[in-house]
């Protein structure tokens, strides 16, 4: 189909980076999107976005990047083996965390105490 190798393509790639970019610059990706399904479909100016979206079995802009998000995680977390070295760290344990954040206050904590007043 025309719009999965013209349009999709180039909307898909790098979305997770573009798509926390400001909402403006998305509605008019969104706008120019919409405007193409609508061609495509031979469709007339108040047909439903919803629809349009249906029937190209696709996704909004948000919900694209949204989805590729989650398929990020997923691949981490379960293939991590897919992703490039660069990720093999990206994320930490939600434990590590807080006992770093423990061990800090901790030395804040006991830094202050010695202090005189």
């Amino acid at each position: 189909m025309i719009y999965f190798a013209l349009i999709h393509s180039h909307l898909n790639y790098g979305v997770e980076i573009y798509g926390n970019c400001c909402q403006t610059y998305i509605n008019k990706l969104m706008v120019l999107n919409n405007k193409i399904l609508r061609i495509l479909k031979n469709a007339p100016q108040d047909t439903k976005v919803v629809h349009l979206y249906n029937n190209f079995n696709t996704l909004t802009l948000p919900n694209l990047h949204k989805f590729n998000i989650l398929l990020f995680v997923h691949k981490f977390f379960h293939h991590r083996h897919q992703l490039p070295q660069i990720f093999s760290s990206y994320f930490t344990k939600k434990t590590q965390i807080c006992i770093t954040i423990i061990l800090v206050l901790k030395t804040i904590y006991t830094y202050c105490r010695s202090q005189p007043l």
